[in-house]
């Protein structure tokens, strides 16, 4: 099996991984508030990461720009998607959060030297419209005329920063191990949630009496398979394909979710999931059969693994 077959493999389990945690997270927060379950799973990440990766011959300017990413692609990303999640409605946060693929290569066209062929433009937007049929199209007659403006702009701003993160890992693939990448990562996600769980704390400490086995079996999926093991293998996937094909594939994170949660959470599901799933599937496809090259740059300077 080639190495970008089993970048492909190793991408589709880390979205099923990210698609549990979804739902994992919806059911826990009716207990410890999102911060706080943010700041335990990156404590929990970071203490994996220093015991596991590969962290000798880092130097203090190596940690400052790899935690610049971080800032990024955790801090602000998960930030601002947090504060725009309560100022805006679900049917524009859901479409605008679909739309991260999209971002996501077409930042790659531009900073990477990456090609989008025809048959990566339709297997993308073959995945983006199987995503929009399924979670938009429903509530289309629901929808509130009213312009969320601020709550929108607070997800872009989320979209916008996750796209960096993942563009800029690639680029640090070119001097950096993917471990130490996503080391540096938690320990700034850590490090970053931490006031506001202080905060979430001293607002209401009732919780803590209020934590179940299920709420500490949770926490411990989400720092140990959610974050420490999904991200090294994000990131070690990443390093063996282009992006376009992890934006791609990135679709199956919400169709899990969804799948999960109608199942254990008892939510609805409606007609359109088998026609959602099938255009993803046609969207994957069609970009794993026809990778495009990376830049000749980076592969000369990537890492061993």
């Amino acid at each position: 099996m080639d190495k970008k077959t089993l970048g492909v493999i190793v991408l589709l389990i880390t979205a099923v991984i990210w698609g549990l945690t979804l739902p994992l997270m919806k059911a826990n927060l009716t207990v410890i508030p999102p911060l706080t379950i943010a700041f335990l799973r990156f404590l929990i990440a970071s203490a994996l990461a220093l015991l596991f990766s590969e962290l000798k011959g880092l130097k203090l300017k190596d940690v400052a720009l790899i935690g610049l990413c971080a800032v990024f692609g955790i801090s602000l990303h998960i930030g601002l998607l947090l504060i725009g999640l309560r100022n805006t409605s679900a049917v524009d946060a859901t479409f605008l959060l679909a739309l991260s693929p999209i971002v996501t290569s077409f930042l790659a066209v531009l900073t990477l030297s990456e090609k989008i062929s025809t048959a990566h433009l339709v297997g993308l937007f073959a995945a983006f419209f199987g995503t929009f049929i399924y979670i938009v199209l429903p509530d289309l007659k629901n929808l509130d005329t009213a312009i969320n403006l601020g709550g929108n702009l607070l997800i872009l701003g989320s979209l916008l920063t996750g796209g960096i993160y993942i563009i800029g890992s690639k680029k640090l693939f070119e001097t950096y191990h993917p471990s130490s990448i996503a080391a540096v990562s938690f320990i700034v996600g850590m490090i970053s949630f931490f006031p506001g769980a202080i905060v979430e704390y001293v607002q209401n400490p009732v919780w803590v009496g209020q934590v179940s086995l299920f709420n500490v079996i949770s926490i411990l999926f989400l720092g140990i398979f959610s974050s420490f093991i999904a991200f090294l293998a994000f990131e070690w996937g990443l390093s063996k394909v282009a992006v376009h094909v992890n934006s791609t594939i990135s679709y199956l994170t919400p169709i899990v979710s969804i799948l999960v949660a109608t199942t254990f959470l008892g939510e609805q599901i409606h007609s359109t999931f088998l026609l959602s799933v099938g255009f993803i599937a046609i969207g994957i496809f069609l970009v794993s059969k026809h990778q495009p090259q990376l830049h000749p740059h980076f592969h000369s300077r990537t890492h061993r693994v």
